[in-house]
């Protein structure tokens, strides 16, 4: 833990070291977002595409630091919070919101559909080899009819074998959740953020162009937890960072 730490502390411009070194980006070039100071000394993350190249290779994507700090913090302390009183409750509530994005309850009745289908055409090859015995099906009529139909069973082996695959990701994916609740709830009561917590919860945090909206300048935030957990964050911006 101690060296995946040390591997990604980065100093500032005054030489100052960020707990968050290494973890937040940007939402459009990938590239990190570097710490800044604006023309009050408040300090803010900034893309470094922008700080480097200009608007016309990104944006700035800036975001107040103590900002992004407060809204981390508060995302760990509720996921801790809820993880503490009812670990059941916290990985289903993971599980339903990662179900509903990854529309596994559609992919099941797909591959349902797909089964169903390939069991009608396992049948009806059955009939047809016992009807082009029988002498009810001529032999070209068997052959065009073979062909069309062990076609289509090759196409539905595809997509059966598919469908399972992203089931067991989904499988997976409950499993990475069960596993980070129970470590998150550890942290129920955290007041403060540092180093070692955010490395061992948090894998990226992806910050996204700040909007306009029904007057408030909002952004979104994006944290990629550990164990492939994630959650989205909207945060007020009623001041300009420069």
């Amino acid at each position: 833990m101690q060296e995946k730490i040390k591997s990604r502390k980065r100093p500032d411009g005054n030489g100052n070291f960020s707990i968050f070194s290494g973890l937040v980006h940007c939402a459009d070039c990938g590239k990190t977002l570097t710490v800044r100071y604006n023309s009050q000394r408040r300090k803010l993350f900034s893309c470094l595409t922008y700080n480097r190249y200009g608007k016309t290779h990104c944006s700035s994507h800036s975001i107040f630091y103590d900002q992004l700090y407060d809204a981390v913090l508060k995302d760990i302390q509720d996921c801790a919070a809820l993880a503490l009183a009812d670990e059941d409750a916290a990985v289903a509530a993971l599980c339903q919101k990662f179900s509903e994005s990854g529309t596994d309850f559609m992919v099941s009745a797909k591959l349902s559909a797909a089964e169903k289908r390939k069991q009608e055409l396992d049948t009806m090859m059955d009939r047809l080899y016992q009807d082009w015995m029988g002498g009810r099906l001529n032999e070209n009529n068997f052959n065009r009819m073979l062909t069309n139909t062990q076609s289509e069973q090759e196409t539905l082996d595809r997509q059966i074998a598919k469908y399972r695959e992203m089931l067991s990701e989904t499988s997976k994916k409950q499993v990475n959740i069960q596993h980070w609740v129970e470590m998150v709830r550890r942290y129920a009561g955290i007041q403060e953020l540092d180093a070692q917590v955010l490395n061992e919860l948090v894998s990226n945090i992806v910050v996204h162009n700040p909007e306009l909206i029904d007057g408030e300048l909002v952004q979104n935030v994006d944290i990629h937890y550990t164990f492939e957990v994630e959650t989205s964050l909207m945060v007020s911006r009623p001041k300009k960072a420069s």
